[in-house]
């Protein structure tokens, strides 16, 4: 069966390019379209939809609310297509965190003539349309906490549904670390927002995040968690010497490697594949002095990339968890790592936030 898909852009010339592009294959049905959020939120429940291709800045209504609208009383699959790419990257973030699944930029109609791109397009609209949804209600805002997101990684396949075991054995669960390395995916972003937020105090480590996400959205996901949380947010574009109560976001356009006290950027692999990996990453902490101090977590995402560093790092001594299903968006990455023994434990968020807040720290790097 053909998959259903709903466009939201207010440009006529925007949806007339995505659906000349989606109508190319037979795998994809419109089934319609709306120039605005206010007249997408009264057709869409009317309809049976797999998924909505969303554009943010609409007249009458934005995406942002609209995606608030649709999650809190129609769920629905949403992939947002954005151009808001270095301007008002908080807006997508708002809105993914509001229960939109993705948030890709907006291609231009010479990239749709380009395969490649025209392949990860039908991809990710493939995989998200089978993600399950469920409705989510507005939070209320403070000063440090506006809604936020999800980026979401290219790392892609589909996912089983999988019973998850409790826990693994932790009786001899870290008191103390030196770092703590996160991570993420699909729905990454929302994730490790709230983990950020949940800490009590500032960490007594430095938190290294790995974070699947489109190009050029790394630095407004630094900027956002820098804004929604407490503590300091850094976008590693250069050798950067690692602190203690400093959080640390991968770049997307290279890899990140734990060097000694400093994080190093590398992009030495000629392999055409996306960045950053989080298994270069935890790789790098498995050489590392520390290794046996180090706490790595895999939280929600698509495919398998970490797993294989996390259980060396298991071997070598380290902490590692993964999250469970309940509470993933997607449980790809975190499912393999407990399939394949590389979790010493399997919680949820809420779990993990609890256990962060209960380390102490080696004072082995400093503070800021």
């Amino acid at each position: 069966m053909a998959i259903r898909v709903f466009l939201v852009d207010d440009s006529t010339v925007s949806r007339l390019v995505l659906r000349r592009t989606l109508e190319k294959s037979q795998e994809f049905v419109i089934v319609g379209e709306a120039k605005n959020g206010k007249a997408a939120i009264e057709q869409i429940p009317e309809e049976e939809v797999d998924i909505v291709l969303m554009d943010l800045m609409m007249p009458v209504m934005d995406g942002f609310d609209a995606t608030s609208w649709l999650m809190e009383n129609s769920p629905v699959p949403i992939l947002l297509v954005s151009d808001l790419v270095g301007r008002d990257a908080a807006l997508n973030f708002r809105a993914v965190e509001a229960g939109a699944l993705d948030v890709i930029r907006k291609p231009s109609a010479d990239e749709l003539n380009d395969p490649a791109v025209v392949s990860n397009l039908y991809r990710m609209i493939r995989i998200l349309s089978n993600v399950p949804v469920v409705t989510r209600r507005r939070k209320r805002r403070s000063s440090r906490q506006d809604p936020a997101s999800q980026g979401v990684g290219l790392d892609v396949q589909t996912e089983p549904r999988v019973d998850t075991a409790g826990p693994e054995d932790d009786t001899n669960a870290p008191s103390e670390v030196s770092l703590v390395v996160i991570g993420a995916s699909t729905g990454g972003p929302a994730a490790v927002s709230k983990l950020l937020r949940e800490l009590t105090n500032p960490p007594p480590w430095p938190i290294v995040i790995v974070q699947h996400i489109t190009r050029h959205f790394a630095a407004g996901m630094a900027r956002w968690l820098d804004n929604v949380s407490d503590l300091s947010v850094q976008l590693v574009e250069e050798r950067t010497r690692l602190q203690d109560g400093m959080v640390y976001i991968a770049t997307d356009s290279a890899d990140l490697v734990v060097n000694g006290r400093y994080l190093d950027l590398v992009n030495e692999d000629e392999q055409d594949r996306s960045y950053p990996s989080i298994d270069v990453t935890i790789n790098s902490v498995v050489r590392s002095s520390i290794k046996d101090q180090v706490l790595a977590i895999l939280l929600t995402g698509m495919g398998s990339d970490g797993t294989t560093a996390l259980k060396e790092l298991r071997h070598q001594g380290g902490w590692t968890i993964a999250q469970d299903r309940d509470s993933s968006t997607v449980w790809g990455i975190p499912r393999v790592a407990h399939e394949i023994g590389a979790a010493c434990q399997v919680l949820s968020l809420d779990e993990i936030s609890k256990f962060l807040n209960s380390l102490d720290g080696t004072d082995h790097f400093g503070a800021p």
